[in-house]
């Protein structure tokens, strides 16, 4: 899980850099190149939330006590 959050970081990078180039360049390369990061970061960002919803969060939740969980349900 955690090299996939370094993962997602990099491509959310990646998109940003293209959008900033594509910004002050105007290139439809450069936009193609973007969307193309922005699937990628999508697909990546789905994935990883569905490995955390079906087997991060109920393992956690059946680990932390009560007092646990409502702290951070308070949060």
């Amino acid at each position: 899980m955690i090299e996939e959050n370094r993962q997602i970081e990099k491509l959310h990078h990646d998109a940003s850099e293209f959008l900033a180039t594509y910004e002050a360049l105007k290139d439809s390369h450069v936009l193609t190149l973007f969307n193309n990061k922005m699937n990628d970061l999508t697909l990546a960002l789905l994935n990883h939330f569905g490995k955390e919803d079906s087997h991060l969060f109920p393992i956690a939740s059946h680990l932390m006590t009560s007092v646990e969980k409502a702290e951070i349900a308070r949060e």
